[in-house]
């Protein structure tokens, strides 16, 4: 904006000094009536005027040029900040350190390079002072708050009514329920803390790695099959189905050891069992087998959509 002043006032300069300087031809011009015409004067008194029209159609070029540029800029600064505003929906909790955690207890030797890729430990962030998981994936932390304790039964046994142990039935009410729950990352409120499955369901709210953790333990407490995905900016839950005939044409799944198990994106208030979210293997950071309790190699999956 700054630029865009200077090259009006240079434009306003040159302005002024062509007029200036026609002034001073016609006063000459004046003194001089008496004495024969000169076609001189006339020739200056034209190149003084070619140069306050060069002037100011410089001006008006320089100004209307920055003008475009700015808006130009503007639009791509708010394109990225808008950019940035829809990633930061999708950002998975990515811990650098922690602080008094506790080693898994396979671990029996810590200056032998534990915890290992794949290791769960618990502990709490600098900025939470209380415990959770963490995930160990490469040489990066990531919060895995999983519930198996029972207490959310009640909750499975509630949202799965009527179900009659079908398998879709169940899985679907669980799917639904959590897509369902309003979006929040912790930013847009006062919590602090990367909230548990039970918080998740006690105040209604959660983002997508919390949604997932929630799905996750409400599966679990069926004894289903279920993954967690850790892609860039983002998680979800992959489930294994049965009975596909409810499947969709259009979906997209995981192939572990021969299972199959299908894309459950809860941040998306339109999806199904089986959208597809755009996220493909290239972008995995790793993929945990919440049965198992284990990260798997990258070798054992392999990516369907149909």
């Amino acid at each position: 904006m700054e630029i865009m002043y200077v090259f009006i006032v240079l434009g306003i300069i040159l302005f002024i000094i062509g007029m200036t300087s026609n002034k001073e031809i016609h006063i000459e011009i004046a003194k001089k009536k008496q004495q024969p015409i000169s076609f001189e004067p006339k020739n200056k008194t034209e190149n003084h005027k070619n140069i306050i029209l060069v002037g100011i159609i410089l001006s008006a070029v320089i100004a209307t040029t920055s003008l475009i540029i700015i808006k130009m800029s503007n639009a791509i600064i708010d394109n990225q900040g808008k950019n940035k505003s829809e990633q930061a929906k999708y950002e998975i909790k990515e811990q650098k350190s922690i602080e008094n955690y506790n080693l898994p207890s396979k671990a029996e030797n810590i200056n032998q390079g534990y915890p290992k890729n794949g290791d769960v430990i618990n502990g709490y962030f600098q900025t939470e002072e209380r415990n959770q998981d963490f995930l160990k994936i490469g040489k990066k932390l990531f919060v895995l708050n999983i519930d198996e304790s029972g207490d959310l039964r009640s909750y499975a046994e509630e949202i799965t009514a009527g179900c009659n142990n079908d398998e879709w039935c169940e899985k679907s009410r669980f799917f639904e329920f959590i897509k369902k729950i309003p979006y929040q990352t912790d930013a847009e409120g006062e919590w602090k803390y990367n909230m548990k499955p039970m918080e998740v369901l006690n105040y209604n709210k959660g983002d997508c790695d919390e949604r997932s953790f929630t799905l996750t333990s409400l599966l679990l407490q069926k004894k289903y099959k279920v993954v967690i995905v850790y892609a860039k900016k983002h998680a979800f839950v992959c489930m294994h189905i049965e009975n596909k005939r409810n499947i969709y044409p259009h979906h997209a799944k995981l192939r572990i050891n021969g299972l199959d198990y299908y894309y459950a994106e809860t941040t998306d208030v339109n999806g199904y069992i089986g959208s597809y979210n755009k996220v493909n293997p290239r972008d995995f950071i790793g993929v945990y087998d919440a049965n198992k309790k284990r990260l798997i190699p990258k070798k054992e999956i392999e990516f369907y959509q149909g």
